[in-house]
């Protein structure tokens, strides 16, 4: 990188000019020519003469201090960074959106509703002696009291489900859990662990004992189907195989999470490295993600409106595709299902090439779902469904390599009610190769009290992609044709301090000049600490 020599700024206000002059410099006792950058421009790169000049226009922040709002408008209007709505610091006389969570250890957050679950895994770092069983400690500020409220949250949520699925990959090779056993904590942190077990362990020990600084170890866990009507399973219950993976198309949406975890070996030196993890989100990046879906519909027999909707008009190839198909109500505008709902409801794919300038359009291709078989797939009125592109094929062997300006087709051919003959709904979508999925334009940075009178940044990163995006309302924003998704940031890190109180705060500044910076005793927060069991 060439180094900054000279740098005048130019003006005291807002809006003011900043002018950078660059120098290539190099070792003497080079040969002339093997200084030079350009065989067509001698001049540049040789000692002493000037590189490229920059011009860069800068505008410092004009209003600094983000406002905090209340609670009820953190989502619609509130620009600071948060977690979720439960959970709220008091300042003065309010309740506020506590703007993160430092979690000591492997962990995240699942949010359903207004609510959040933090889950973080015990008994870490991996060794070669491990024992095959995974604990999850879990925990809500909505149920702070623990108990069976938040054991039936859980399975609400799916996430003590017994079409769960778990399973640990170390460098590859993957190990699926059978079992689960779940316990209530009657200790002060209160909350509940979960336990995995039944994973085959042969050559286990060999694969931990060979992990290096470029190993990937981590813990997948697919929550089963969300709903109101789940009831707590059997503190032990078994959970879904790997076979049961890929092999129906299931409804939308299943909650899953991804952890990595810090592995030991202990046949050579090692370094004892204790990690935490920070989660936030930012409700303004949130309202940008938002944006209108594609549909066609279609009025039956008896003159009701049907729908079938996508959550987008463009998609790239790593963008889940979620669609649905009902009958809308026409006060509402959400989907209802019908008194006599029709039973053969046929999900079809294809993909139509891209049509090239001088060539013959090519006609399209019916698509298949890996792992489910046949090309025609029955769904249910009123019901999400989400689809990834990696897993369509052109037969059961043959992927399909999507290119821009393709699109995909979606279709369902239906018996609606009044209705003769089978009618068919189609919605088309392109394909892209641009990002979908725009990066918040902000930068954020973890800081952490460095002595009485210092600082220092732990984690820092401009416009980061986020590690994880969310539909708080998916049936009913497909109806509407306006998905809205919530995204939220999880970053892992090593120890905060080595020594002294463990807190940071979190820094926020934004292209519109505002940040989020602290501003009283309270915004230094303690790290949530791992309950400490017998």
């Amino acid at each position: 990188v060439p180094p900054l020599l000279e740098r005048a700024s130019l003006g005291m206000r807002p809006g003011a000019m900043a002018a950078e002059f660059d120098m290539l410099l190099f070792t003497k006792g080079q040969a002339e020519a093997d200084e030079m950058l350009d065989s067509q421009f001698n001049l540049f790169g040789r000692p002493g003469h000037a590189g490229p000049r920059l011009l860069r226009q800068h505008r410092p922040p004009r209003a600094p201090a983000l406002p905090r709002v209340p609670m009820q408008f953190v989502k619609s209007h509130g620009r600071r960074t948060y977690v979720e709505i439960d959970e709220v610091e008091r300042v003065g006389a309010h309740d506020i959106a506590k703007p993160f969570l430092l979690l000591e250890g492997a962990g995240t957050v699942l949010r359903d509703a207004g609510q959040s679950f933090r889950i973080r895994i015990l008994h870490l770092p991996l060794r070669p002696s491990w024992d095959g069983a995974l604990s999850l400690h879990v925990s809500s500020a909505s149920h702070a009291a623990g108990g069976n409220a938040l054991a039936k949250a859980l399975a609400e949520l799916g996430v003590l489900h017994t079409e769960a699925r778990a399973s640990l990959t170390i460098d590859g090779r993957v190990l699926t859990f059978a079992k689960a056993h779940w316990q209530l904590l009657n200790t002060a942190s209160g909350g509940l662990v979960l336990t995995l077990t039944g994973a085959d362990l042969s050559s286990t020990r060999s694969s931990i004992e060979a992990v290096d600084g470029d190993s990937v170890v981590f813990l997948s866990f697919r929550c089963g189907t969300q709903g109101e009507g789940n009831s707590v399973p059997p503190s032990d219950f078994d959970i879904l195989p790997a076979a049961a993976f890929v092999s129906s198309l299931t409804p939308e949406t299943q909650r899953h999470f991804s952890l990595r975890l810090p592995v030991r070996p202990e046949t050579r030196p090692s370094l004892s490295v204790s990690t935490s993890t920070l989660v936030f989100a930012d409700p303004s990046y949130d309202r940008t993600l938002a944006g209108p879906g594609a549909a066609d519909t279609l009025r039956d027999g008896e003159g009701k409106q049907w729908k079938l909707a996508l959550d987008r008009q463009e998609y790239g190839t790593d963008t889940p595709l979620y669609l649905a198909l009902g009958w809308i109500d026409s006060g509402t505008g959400l989907f209802v299902e019908p008194q006599s709902p029709p039973q053969d409801a046929e999900l079809t794919f294809q993909r139509q090439p891209a049509s090239l300038k001088g060539v013959e359009p090519v006609a399209p291709e019916d698509l298949e779902i890996a792992g489910l078989g046949g090309k025609k797939y029955l769904i249910n009125i009123g019901t999400a469904y989400g689809i990834t592109f990696e897993s369509f094929r052109k037969d059961k062997q043959t992927p399909v390599v999507f290119q821009p300006g393709d699109q995909i087709v979606v279709s369902v051919a239906i018996q609606m009610p009044g209705m003769t003959q089978r009618s068919q709904l189609s919605v088309r979508a392109n394909v892209v190769s641009r990002p979908i999925i725009a990066p918040p334009p902000a930068a954020y940075a973890l800081v952490v009290p460095d002595g009485e009178l210092a600082a220092r940044v732990v984690l820092h990163a401009t416009a980061p992609l986020p590690q994880v995006i969310e539909f708080p309302q998916l049936l009913d924003d497909l109806a509407v044709g306006h998905v809205r998704r919530a995204a939220l940031f999880v970053w892992p890190t090593q120890a905060l301090v080595a020594a002294g109180p463990k807190e940071a705060t979190l820094v926020k500044v934004d292209r519109t000049g505002g940040a989020q910076v602290p501003d009283k005793p309270s915004d230094l927060q303690n790290i949530l600490l791992l309950p400490k069991l017998q």
